[in-house]
């Protein structure tokens, strides 16, 4: 519609998978590709041929983000939405190889699911699907994982005021087993100095340039559980030494980016 009215039009890549004809010359005539982290623009590129524009990474509004500092947490490791994809199931395994240790999982994409919290919704998974990838085909539905039975697990649902939960807790993990744009979780635990423990994998590792953290924070061989096993006995041994997190926000960019192409009079190549 847009094209037809000679709109000029800007698509976001958030995630990977969209399978829209996005080349100059393709079915989708799009005068501006952007995406939310380099390993995203990189990936966009190959797929197009295109150049492809990063936004830089912004929290926006940290008031419910930001937590009130708690001296003693009750938590020692958390993770947030413990999915298939987002490594629960590595993290219910270190639950149960650390009984000493208390572990919280904070359930996720509740918004998504039917009223019992139960199942997902199908329509509006469907609609996600479309949204993300330009398909509606092969729907995708998160693979929730049953929660097993222990002492040490407390599992929470999700709370507006998230800063709570950051500063209730030592670690936050970020198991991540499928290719993360960039995990906004990063930045709000760095901005609440908890330490974290992650994927690398995909965008993480930028995000943790971002967020200020050491790549000896960063599991390399993130789908073995035992390499997660043996980083978390490193942190807890040197939970003290380890620095706190120096988060370096990027400055909002989107705005100069829509500047460089679009503007009064011009028309972009794809139009021509």
């Amino acid at each position: 519609t847009a094209n037809k009215l000679k709109i000029k039009v800007v698509y976001f890549f958030r995630s990977l998978g969209v399978t829209l004809d996005f080349r100059t010359n393709g079915e989708y005539v799009v005068d501006v590709l952007i995406a939310n982290s380099e390993y995203v623009v990189k990936k966009v590129s190959e797929q197009y041929s295109r150049s492809v524009e990063v936004v830089n990474f912004s929290l926006g509004e940290t008031e419910r983000i930001k937590g009130r500092p708690i001296s003693h947490p009750k938590f020692d490791v958390t993770m947030f939405n413990p999915t298939e994809n987002k490594g629960g199931r590595i993290f219910f395994s270190l639950a149960s190889l650390f009984p000493e240790l208390k572990f919280r999982a904070i359930l996720g994409w509740m918004d998504l699911k039917s009223k019992d919290g139960k199942s997902y919704d199908p329509a509006l998974m469907r609609l996600m699907t479309l949204a993300h990838s330009g398909q509606d085909k092969n729907i995708y539905i998160p693979t929730d994982l049953p929660i097993p039975s222990l002492h040490n697990l407390t599992v929470s649902k999700p709370q507006f005021n998230v800063g709570e939960i950051y500063q209730d807790t030592k670690l936050i993990l970020v198991p991540s087993q499928w290719e993360e744009a960039i995990p906004r979780v990063i930045m709000e635990a760095s901005i609440n100095g908890r330490q974290v423990l992650a994927s690398h994998v995909a965008g993480i590792p930028q995000a943790f340039k971002i967020a200020g953290y050491s790549d000896n924070l960063l599991v390399e061989e993130y789908k073995n559980t035992n390499a997660w096993k043996n980083k978390i006995n490193w942190f807890f041994e040197n939970y003290e030494k380890i620095p706190k997190p120096q988060p370096q926000l990027p400055e909002p960019n989107l705005h100069k980016i829509l500047l460089k192409y679009i503007s009064y009079g011009r028309t972009s190549s794809t139009r021509k």
